[in-house]
């Protein structure tokens, strides 16, 4: 009896069963697979099942866990000792790559136990080199090195060169893991001399790229770039666009680490398109987790916890634990620093269960360092302390000396709020000890600030005073890289308590000019170096209605506007669920016109290279004076109140003890009156005199503040207010003066500071065409028709654009040659995304970044809709709204409102501007005749306090005391990086 013929297999039956095995989700339906398959024979399908599990290894580790295990079982079942060793440290490399490092090791074990019952095989040292990333992320150190050095030796034993070039690099990658950035070098170079010009060119660019990131940990950037730029032209080569992404990546990183903040953003977002388009889930979710990174240092916390949360999100779906952890470690801090304590602790718990589960006792130090910063902010020392101490044990034990260093000031910051200054100032010591030769900017930094404190704490003055001066000028080192407007405001706004600090800690010393020029430097900084950019002929990037994504956006929004705007005024009904769904709608597409707009910005070259510019010194400000101005400028550091009066001839420093809360209280209620007169007058329950009886008494306390301590000073006929923090959009003209107002007797303009005020001196010549007037009346304003009307006639020869004809390329045209540009619209200011501000025309809403690439030349920009002044002040005292886009455009002054104008009274109000101007020929004096004629007929400051003038005097301009202004000697800049002053 002859015996059976075994069924021929043919390829086209392989590639049939391989392509089941790809298409079965899950662990079930591959397994109904392998029945099916029983044709095939066990060896074949376990190689089958084991290539298949190395092809997705890298992109998809649960479904390569899924084959591996498989192959595993059939492997056993056909007693196929090197494929069950073969399947099992796939498994083991999935598990690890997924973050599940305690199960992967346990199974790369048990494969390097099969193996060496044989002898020892370079297939038992690559399962070496797999174990040593697994020991390593679970901060077994000292085994990894271990493993490592007897793969060597397995592969020096049978000459396997490429095994060699294998375990060195995983040697370099431990090495940098301990912070030993040297050794890693060696391993990294001893790797690449090995492969020569041996194996793929993608190896070796891989090599190139990990010695690159090991050479900038060294701070060698320049190798560092060379490295990269040689591994991202053999990935170009190789058409891999994926790597060449992740180069990029880790350029971005290079630039983050540089201060290039810029350069970084730009490249991360080029990098996480490709990574989008190649549908690489998990490069993008880490490129994400790296921006928000780069963001959270930026202090920008909104946008890094979207980000972190997202890329949370993707760890999970791609089953990688490790970073997931990450990711909800940065939204915790991210949460922190908006102050969502409980949210906080939340996320940082999360990470830190997944960080011990997994063994990484590192990361589960960092979360628990970040647990005690929580604790802190809710004010539990006790708790604070003991994590903290904890995290700091863990760090020294892993010979992780900056993160110690790290939790040092942490435990410093603890002794100095429980009145311990001493204690605080030895464990600064040990962290400036322990970090020493370290470049680590920002430990430096909160080294020298958390110093100067507990200095100024222990009756130190000098010595606190010049830690405090050293911090700021650290701090200010890495301004000059910072992209733009609000990256820049959101980085100093996280810096706002450090120049506070020094600011009242110079003048308690009696260096009142100091303190003065440090209160400069620490406001506007972002908008001051976006006007040196314009000056320098940079206006930062045009078109950008011209991408088709953003006009996308921006005509979906268009209509969402008019709908509920329409909606608003009563011409137009719709259910509460309709209209909830259309604002939420709004709000979507309103954060992605935003991202947009903001990625435009951003990834501009002209702004990447911007240097930092100094504020002006004390001199370089009294030379944009005369003899009839007063500059105030205000500086609030919580516990007291600045005030700095500069004239020509003179200089004071007020300090007037009142907290920030008893001026916001006030403030407040100033608002709060104003607030009555948005209801209808049936519903007020006071009528108008009383209702002035008691905001003049209310302005009279705030008159009693602001004004009292400084009287003096005020000799002249004009007055400069530079406000701070919940001062600005406040109208000091509107404050009591005897039986009338401050109006009545002074000039008064307002700047966001005094440098500012020195570029709005020097704006360039301005336009001589004749004036634009734009309006867009409706139901709700039908008084701007008929003030436009009036408005063009005061102003002779003017242009004037009613209804359907005030579009924005007309606006865009008249801007630039007009000398007088006069916008009467709906106006609207956006306190969750400033930038997205707007007027209305005919053809849409003229946002921020709108206004930012007009090419303003009029001498004057009014801005007569409801609060078109109004601004966000963030920390840095950076004003956020179109106040700052017309100022960045070229405009050398605006009169703009800071609350919801009364339609009336608005229209009386230009039309005695422009009439008095043409008589009196100064803004300045306009505006003194347009208050006093609306005031005659409505004698509540809501009707005629509005409107408020902001830049350079006209007049003053025209006496010729500055018209083109130049710092003396002794009068330069301070704080400039660069050395450039205005």
């Amino acid at each position: 009896m002859s015996a059976p013929v075994s069924p021929v297999v043919t390829p086209e039956r392989i590639d049939s069963v391989r392509a089941r095995a790809r298409g079965a989700a899950t662990a079930a339906e591959l397994a109904c697979v392998l029945r099916d398959a029983g044709d095939v024979g066990r060896g074949k399908l376990v190689q089958l099942l084991l290539d298949e599990s190395v092809e997705c290894l890298r992109s998809e580790p649960r479904r390569s866990l899924v084959l591996a295990r498989a192959a595993s079982s059939e492997a056993r079942a056909a007693a196929d000792v090197a494929r069950l060793a073969a399947a099992q440290s796939l498994a083991g490399q999935a598990l690890v790559i997924a973050g599940r490092c305690r199960l992967g090791l346990g199974l790369l074990d048990r494969a390097l136990a099969h193996l060496m019952a044989d002898g020892p095989s370079p297939a038992a040292g690559r399962i070496e080199v797999r174990r040593m990333y697994a020991l390593s992320e679970l901060g077994r150190y000292e085994a990894a090195r271990f493993a490592g050095e007897r793969a060597r030796s397995l592969f020096q034993a049978t000459d396997d060169v490429m095994g060699l070039v294998q375990a060195d690099v995983a040697l370099g990658r431990l090495a940098s893991r301990r912070d030993d950035h040297r050794a890693a070098a060696w391993h990294y170079r001893r790797a690449r001399v090995a492969l020569g010009e041996r194996g793929k060119a993608v190896g070796r660019a891989i090599i190139d790229m990990n010695l690159a990131v090991c050479l900038e940990a060294r701070h060698r950037y320049g190798a560092a770039q060379r490295y990269l730029a040689r591994a991202r032209a053999l990935f170009d080569d190789e058409e891999q666009n994926t790597l060449v992404a992740q180069i990029d990546a880790n350029r971005a990183h290079l630039a983050f680490v540089r201060g290039l903040y810029a350069e970084a953003l730009r490249l991360y977002l080029g990098a996480e398109a490709t990574f989008r388009a190649a549908a690489d889930g998990r490069s993008l979710a880490q490129c994400h987790l790296e921006r928000a990174d780069l963001l959270l240092q930026m202090g920008m916390p909104g946008e890094a916890r979207d980000l972190a949360r997202q890329a949370a999100v993707e760890f999970e779906r791609e089953g990688v634990r490790k970073e997931r952890a990450q990711a909800w470690l940065a939204a915790g801090v991210a949460d922190l620093l908006e102050d969502e304590s409980a949210r906080a602790e939340e996320a940082l718990e999360s990470a830190r269960r997944i960080f011990e589960e997994d063994g990484n006792v590192v990361w589960a130090a960092e979360a628990e360092l970040l647990l005690a910063m929580a604790a802190m902010e809710r004010g539990d020392p006790s708790l604070a302390r003991s994590l903290a101490s904890n995290a700091q044990e863990t760090f020294l034990r892993e010979s992780r000396t900056a993160r110690a260093g790290s939790a040092d000031i942490l435990l410093a910051r603890i002794d100095l709020d429980s009145g311990f200054a001493a204690r605080a100032l030895a464990q600064l010591d040990r962290a400036e000890e322990r970090t020493r030769g370290l470049d680590a900017p920002w430990l430096r930094v909160e080294l020298a600030r958390f110093r100067g404190l507990a200095h100024l704490a222990l009756g130190r003055s000098e010595q606190g005073v010049a830690a405090l001066e050293d911090a700021v000028g650290m701090l200010e080192t890495h301004r000059g890289a910072l992209p733009s407007d609000e990256f820049m405001v959101a980085f100093l706004a996280s810096k706002a308590a450090l120049y506070a600090e020094t600011v009242d800690a110079l003048a308690r010393v009696g260096r009142h000019r100091d303190a003065f020029e440090f209160c400069e430097r620490a406001k506007s900084r972002a908008l001051v170096d976006m006007l040196s950019r314009r000056g320098a002929g940079a206006a930062g990037p045009r078109g950008s209605l011209r991408d088709v994504r953003i006009q996308a956006h921006r005509q979906r929004l268009n209509a969402l506007y008019t709908r509920l705007h329409r909606v608003a005024i009563g011409t137009e009904q719709v259910a509460d669920d309709r209209e909830a769904a259309l604002r939420e709608q709004l709000a979507i597409d309103e954060r992605e016109l935003a991202r947009l707009l903001r990625q435009r910005w951003s990834a501009d070259p002209e702004i990447a290279s911007v240097d930092a510019v100094g504020a002006l010194g004390l001199e370089s400000v009294q030379e944009l004076l005369d003899d009839e101005t007063t500059l105030v400028e205000y500086f609030l550091t919580g516990s007291r109140l600045y005030a700095f009066t500069v004239r020509r001839d003179g200089f004071r420093c007020h300090a007037i003890d009142v907290r920030e809360e008893q001026l916001l209280r006030l403030v407040q209620r100033f608002r709060f009156h104003l607030a009555k007169f948005n209801l209808p007058p049936e519903k007020r329950r006071l009528d108008e005199a009383t209702m002035l009886a008691a905001t003049r008494a209310n302005l009279s306390a705030l008159h009693m503040i602001l004004i009292e301590p400084v009287q003096a000073e005020l000799r002249g006929r004009r007055v400069v207010f530079v406000p701070h923090g919940i001062l600005h959009g406040f109208p000091f003209h509107a404050l009591p003066e005897g039986d009338g107002w401050f109006a009545d007797r002074h000039d008064i303009w307002y700047a966001p500071s005094a440098t500012v005020f020195g570029f709005c001196a020097r704006k360039g010549p301005r336009a001589e065409g004749p004036a634009g007037v734009f309006a867009l009346p409706d139901e709700a304003a039908p008084e701007i028709a008929a003030e436009a009307v009036a408005v063009g006639r005061a102003l002779d020869g003017a242009q004037v654009h009613i209804g359907d004809e005030a579009t924005s390329d007309r606006l865009r045209e008249a801007a630039a040659t007009s000398r007088v540009l006069h916008v009467a619209t709906h106006g609207q200011f956006r306190r969750d995304q400033p930038s997205l501000s707007s007027i209305r025309l005919a053809d849409g809403w003229m946002n921020v970044y709108d206004v930012y690439e007009l090419d303003v030349r009029a001498e004057l920009v009014t801005l007569a809709a409801c609060e078109s002044g109004v601004a966000e002040v963030t920390g840095g005292d950076e004003m956020l709204g179109l106040l700052r886009g017309f100022l960045f455009a070229g405009a050398p002054r605006l009169l703009a409102s800071q609350w919801r104008v009364h339609d009336e009274a608005t229209a009386l109000f230009m039309e005695a501007l422009y009439r008095a101007h043409r008589e009196e020929r100064s803004w300045e004096r306009a505006v003194r005749v347009a208050i006093a004629t609306v005031r005659a007929r409505h004698p509540h400051p809501y009707y005629w306090a509005p409107f408020f003038l902001v830049g350079y005097p006209d007049s003053l301009m025209r006496d010729g005391t500055t018209t083109h202004h130049r710092p003396r000697p002794g009068g330069q800049a301070v704080g400039a990086l660069n050395g450039r002053s205005l």
